[in-house]
């Protein structure tokens, strides 16, 4: 059983009854779930999970205008571990979150930088993917007044002009490294290099992946897996990559195979962006088919920013 489904278990069965009870006032005004840093957010934790920063416990969201709620929370929720302990305490490293009572606002800014959906498209450009992904991960097991969930909706995926800039990204990078340099330095013999080109181009294949499917990719630990889940090219892309993966070190003997492996895996995103009209290029190189998708994009200033930003 998923640290999720126990820790949803708990809130329902005992934490919820207890805070009508103790806290009432409250109720119309907060959530409660887990969400953000962690391989349980994700659904992902396993027996090597558990050695740290794992076991129950759930964030409470108090809306932004609710703050003086926030410490009568926090005394309420000392005192419910207290009490009436989970079956697994969750244990807590010097690194490991801290969960506990937070103003919903609060919680997206320290995730993403924005506490609410904004028109300012540049906004979306400031954080890292992988902290999106933290915003919009786990489950919310309960929700007052529906507020928390909808903000949480807004960040569902990036606007669409934000899309199609990172989809530019990745055809300028997947070209650049897998369809150029990665032959090119293993022609002078530089096989560091090469490996360097090769994992980079890996990575960025991955972020195509995860664009044409609207989800964003999570932090490196967990790309990998997540991207096996993807329905458009996941389980494809997955399997190439693993190819890749187990083709050795790059050399003279293996670098002609990686190099038409990787060729292979650009040609097939090539036809992909085709197929959804994102690009009009007939070209084998994927760099043309950045160009193509660059025009869609409507926000002249998105559009005005260098195509492998």
């Amino acid at each position: 059983m998923k640290l999720l489904d126990i820790t949803e278990e708990y809130w329902k069965n005992t934490a919820l009854p207890d805070l009508e009870k103790s806290v009432p006032e409250a109720l119309p005004y907060i959530a409660a779930g887990l969400a953000g840093n962690g391989s349980e957010c994700f659904g992902y934790d396993d027996e090597y999970s558990m050695d740290h920063d794992w076991g129950v416990d759930f964030f409470i969201w108090v809306e932004d205008n609710k703050r003086e709620l926030i410490e009568p929370l926090k005394n309420w929720k000392k005192e419910l571990f207290r009490r009436l302990p989970p079956e697994h305490v969750r244990t807590r490293s010097n690194y490991g979150a801290v969960i506990e009572p937070v103003a919903a606002g609060d919680f997206f800014y320290s995730l993403i930088g924005m506490k609410g959906p904004t028109l300012d498209l540049y906004g979306w450009l400031r954080a890292p993917e992988s902290s999106f992904a933290m915003a919009v991960n786990g489950r919310v097991f309960y929700d007052g007044s529906g507020r928390f969930t909808q903000i949480r909706n807004s960040f569902k995926y990036y606007p669409e002009d934000i899309r199609l800039k990172k989809i530019v990204k990745q055809c300028m990078m997947m070209a650049q490294t897998g369809q150029y340099n990665l032959g090119r330095m293993a022609k002078r013999g530089d096989y560091v290099t090469a490996g360097l080109i090769l994992s980079k181009f890996m990575e960025e294949t991955m972020h195509m992946a995860f664009a044409l499917n609207r989800v964003y990719m999570p932090y490196y630990k967990w790309a990998y897996r997540k991207l096996k889940e993807l329905p458009l090219l996941g389980e494809e892309l997955s399997g190439r990559l693993e190819e890749l993966s187990k083709a050795g070190p790059v050399n003279a003997d293996t670098y002609p195979g990686i190099e038409r492996s990787c060729e292979e895996i650009c040609l097939r995103v090539a036809d992909v962006l085709t197929e959804q009209g994102l690009s009009q290029s007939h070209d084998s190189f994927l760099a043309a088919h950045g160009e193509s998708v660059h025009r869609l994009i409507e926000d002249k200033g998105i559009a005005s920013l260098p195509l492998q930003y």
